[in-house]
């Protein structure tokens, strides 16, 4: 456990409702010295980032944005609940619930302190839900600034709101990760396994990988399947381009975990083939030939390269609202090439029989039971 996460397990009262209380330590009486180091770990997590605000949300957020700020030399803005005589000019408004309070509020922020050119990162004390943090990056999106990271000091990892922020594709670091309470006892439990350079004993280390690699080959066999089929080839085509496609995975994977100069993250990111262009090669495939899939794959690659080297200014034009719109429109466009699978396949011989039928339809209640299971538990 880290410094923060002992506090919590020493001190930290859990109270009815999933309420943690740390008013001894952190947003009542407030340890300075400990959020001081919290702000010294922030930093050494975003100081690659070229922050030019921190935006917390009154009140228990801005003391630790404070000592944030302190240490990336910068000024802090908080949102406030309600419009005093000292704020005039025009406001950005969001409308934010309290998990903990149960009440909405409007959180508002003078549009002079907040500006296009602004790189912000959000500090907050507690994430559970995500409401907070909605509304600050409401705020955000709406005075044109970029959110380079979202720091939060205690996350409840069994509600929702952790998991919906790292989905819409921000950098979110939480210090300590609460994963269970226990009202009855007072007690919260703590159980981040490992920490970003951890080192992961040889005995857990080979289960962990074999599940990364299990899940990377449905994702790196299941566009090949679907475009060779688009395009008429042979089972020898679609056997060769997956081994193709597996040998370069994993030594994506390698370059990833075991970065080459500047060329990887050193992260356990597992590489292959991505569904993005899927359905535009089951269109250009039948019509130009597999050949002109694989020269739009070389030019593409070339521009991303390209586009690449240049991404810290032009991603504040892609928002959240516009990636998960792209996510969306490319499951849309696959449905078709999922009905057809659903029956048996394209051009099968047995296709719409019952025996196909039933093995879609398991599939499919598995999918949603995995799914449902997943967000209740």
């Amino acid at each position: 456990m880290n410094f923060l996460e002992e506090r919590i397990v020493k001190d930290g009262v859990v109270k009815p409702g999933n309420v943690l209380k740390v008013d001894t330590f952190l947003n009542h009486q407030m340890d300075i010295e400990l959020i001081d180091q919290m702000g010294a770990e922030f930093k050494k997590r975003f100081g690659d980032a070229p922050i030019t605000k921190i935006l917390t949300i009154e009140a228990s957020g801005i003391g630790i944005a404070c000592l944030v700020a302190r240490h990336f030399h910068v000024p802090v803005v908080f949102a406030k609940k309600s419009k005093s005589i000292n704020l005039d000019g025009e406001m950005y408004v969001a409308e934010v619930e309290s998990f903990t309070h149960k009440c909405k509020n409007q959180i508002i922020v003078s549009k002079k302190v907040l500006s296009p050119e602004d790189h912000v990162l959000i500090i907050d004390d507690f994430l559970a839900n995500g409401c907070a943090l909605q509304g600050l990056l409401s705020i955000v999106a709406e005075s044109g600034a970029s959110v380079e990271g979202i720091g939060i000091a205690i996350e409840k990892g069994f509600q929702p709101g952790g998991r919906m922020i790292r989905n819409l594709g921000y950098h979110l670091e939480s210090l300590a990760i609460v994963d269970g309470m226990n009202d009855e006892t007072g007690e919260s439990s703590v159980q981040n396994i490992y920490t970003l350079d951890s080192h992961v004993p040889l005995a857990q280390a080979v289960p962990f990988g074999l599940q990364h690699i299990l899940a990377m080959f449905v994702a790196n066999i299941a566009p090949i399947i679907i475009v060779t089929g688009a395009c008429g080839l042979d089972a020898s085509h679609s056997a060769m381009l997956i081994q193709c496609a597996m040998i370069i995975a994993g030594i994506g994977t390698l370059i990833q975990l075991f970065p080459i100069w500047k060329i990887g993250s050193g992260l356990p990111i597992v590489m292959g083939i991505s569904f993005t262009f899927v359905s535009v090669f089951c269109y250009v495939g039948p019509a130009y030939g597999y050949p002109a899939i694989v020269g739009a794959v070389l030019v593409g690659g070339l521009i991303e390269g390209i586009l690449g080297l240049f991404a810290k200014y032009w991603m504040k034009l892609i928002t959240p609202i516009v990636s998960a719109s792209v996510v969306t429109s490319i499951g849309f466009s696959l449905l078709s090439v999922g009905a057809a699978s659903f029956g048996g396949g394209s051009g099968s011989e047995n296709f719409g029989a019952p025996s196909n039928w039933i093995l879609g339809t398991v599939t499919l209640i598995c999918c949603l039971l995995f799914h449902i299971c997943k967000i209740v538990f």
